[in-house]
């Protein structure tokens, strides 16, 4: 176009050599940007793993305390241990059978 005019006049190479440089600085720009997102996108994802983990921990903490606490129940004597005869009864009970299920 018009805009080339003044390259042109110059010498012809000169028009090429300036597409050439518009088009690497595009894909400098772009691949610049491109590496903002990824980076983004993979900080965001070790927070959510993070997340993950945390809440699998808190489960299982959960899961404990109350598998701790079913057994202090079962537990009738009060000597830190059960007997088969309280396992028994406590795998009577509903609500344990339930639980364990």
């Amino acid at each position: 176009g018009s805009l080339a005019n003044p390259l042109r006049e110059i010498h012809w190479i000169n028009i090429v050599v300036f597409a050439a440089f518009i088009t690497l600085m595009i894909f400098g720009i772009l691949n610049v940007l491109t590496a903002v997102f990824v980076e983004a996108a993979s900080a965001i994802a070790d927070v959510d793993r993070d997340l993950v983990v945390q809440q699998m921990m808190e489960q299982n903490m959960t899961t404990i305390n109350a598998l701790k606490e079913l057994f202090k129940k079962a537990d009738l004597d009060g000597t830190g241990g059960i007997s088969r005869t309280e396992l028994e009864k406590a795998l009577a009970n509903e609500e344990t059978l339930a639980y364990l299920q």
